[in-house]
């Protein structure tokens, strides 16, 4: 059975309770050693996937059990760090400032996670994941949790979830998070964050930086069919805008 609040959640509670092991799949607050460490890894796939053809667009479509998900082009390569951890990409100064409004640093990332146990229904788990961050006593909300359900592209069903946290009470902590199960009975958790300054307007779920992280996140496809791009078009020409 899947344990989504400690076993899925990048951001909440990833790798808690495994303090020996790379700090990596939660919001990588200070992760110098665990960037170390990793280094190798991260390498090979860096060379790796510069062997792709590349296109002109500022992302990357990355193939997903049965379909695919677009991640930004060029974020660090940490994929297959943990068994079900297919994606892991870190884009700290990568196609985003170094720096946030606040002139803090500023750190993304995007993690894609499969499960084949999953019995209970996407609400429950959405439950559990929004349970296990109200009991981290090092996150303080910030705002009321938003829980949406919608269809994917391909019409599969999914929730899209979105929290806002201080994080031990410096830095601002935008969590966003879309659960979806496919044809197969296969649990699938995109999960994403955007860490910056306590006071940060960047790290908000309404920011055209939020949003733009957000079409990334949404931009999973479960089928063979191509995604749909028009999304991730438009958060980037907002992003240029701004």
């Amino acid at each position: 059975m899947v344990v989504p609040w400690r076993a899925q959640d990048c951001v909440y509670y990833q790798l808690r309770r495994r303090a020996r092991r790379p700090q990596l799949t939660r919001d990588p607050l200070g992760g110098n050693e665990a960037m170390t460490l990793l280094l190798p890894l991260a390498l090979a796939s860096f060379v790796s996937a510069q062997q792709a053809p590349r296109s002109s667009d500022p992302w990357q479509v990355v193939r997903v059990g049965p379909g695919s998900i677009a991640v930004p082009r060029d974020w660090r390569i940490l994929d297959g760090l943990r068994p079900r951890t297919l994606v892991f990409r870190q884009g700290d100064g990568i196609g985003i400032p170094l720096l946030d409004d606040t002139g803090q640093p500023l750190q993304a990332g995007v993690v894609v996670e499969e499960h084949f146990s999953a019995k209970k229904n996407l609400r429950e788990i959405a439950d559990e994941i929004l349970a296990g961050a109200q009991a981290d006593s090092r996150l303080k909300p910030l705002a009321d949790p938003r829980v949406d359900a919608l269809k994917l592209t391909d019409s599969t069903e999914a929730l899209f979830m979105s929290s806002m946290f201080l994080k031990e009470g410096q830095r601002r902590s935008l969590q966003l998070k879309l659960i979806a199960r496919s044809a197969d009975s296969r649990l699938w958790l995109v999960s994403a964050f955007l860490v910056g300054g306590k006071d940060s307007r960047w790290c908000t779920v309404d920011s055209e930086l939020g949003r733009w992280l957000g079409a990334h996140v949404l931009s999973l496809t479960l089928t063979p069919a191509a995604l749909d791009e028009g999304r991730l078009r438009e958060a980037y020409r907002r992003r240029r805008v701004q």
